[in-house]
C-alpha cells in the first residue's frame, strides 16, 4: 500500500481480500489458501533492516511474492525495495548457508553411531518448542 493512502484504505482492503481468502479456502473448485498481508512501504522499508525473526520473514514473504491482481507499479516498487536495500542478496546468502549446515548436520547423523549422539544431536530432530515437551 503507498505510504500516503487515505485512512481507513487497508482496513477495506483487508476486509475485501479477507472475503475471497475465505471463498477460495471454501470453494470445492479451488480450495487454495491466499496469504496476504496489507501494510504501507514504509513498514517494509522498516523491516529491511532485518531486526528480527519476524522481519526476516516478512521481507522472505515478499521477495518470493507473486502479484495476482493490483498496482503493478507499487508492487515492483516493493520489490525494489527489498532489492535497493540488499536484502534479496542477503536472503539467498541465509538460504546457502542453511542448506549446507543441513548437509553438515545429515552427514554427521550418518556417521555417529546411536550411542554417541549428544543433546544437540537430538535437537536436530524436532523444534525448539517440541524440545520443552521432552525435558
Amino acid at each position: 500500500m503507498a505510504d500516503d493512502a487515505p485512512d481507513g484504505l487497508a482496513t477495506a482492503l483487508d476486509e475485501a481480500i479477507y472475503a475471497k481468502k475465505y471463498f477460495y479456502l471454501r470453494n470445492p473448485g479451488f480450495r487454495e489458501e491466499l496469504d496476504y498481508i496489507v501494510k504501507p512501504l514504509s513498514t517494509l522499508r522498516r523491516q529491511t533492516a532485518l531486526g528480527d525473526f519476524h522481519d526476516m520473514v516478512a521481507c522472505k514473504v515478499w521477495a518470493e511474492s507473486r502479484l495476482l491482481t493490483g498496482d503493478e507499479a507499487l508492487f515492483r516498487a516493493g520489490k525494489q525495495v527489498l532489492a535497493d536495500a540488499g536484502v534479496v542478496d542477503r536472503l539467498h546468502r541465509v538460504a546457502r548457508a542453511a542448506t549446507e549446515t543441513r548437509a553438515a548436520q545429515q552427514q554427521r547423523l550418518l556417521a555417529v553411531r546411536d550411542d554417541e549422539l549428544c543433546d544437540d544431536d537430538m535437537g536436530l530432530f524436532y523444534t525448539a518448542e517440541e524440545s520443552e515437551e521432552f525435558r
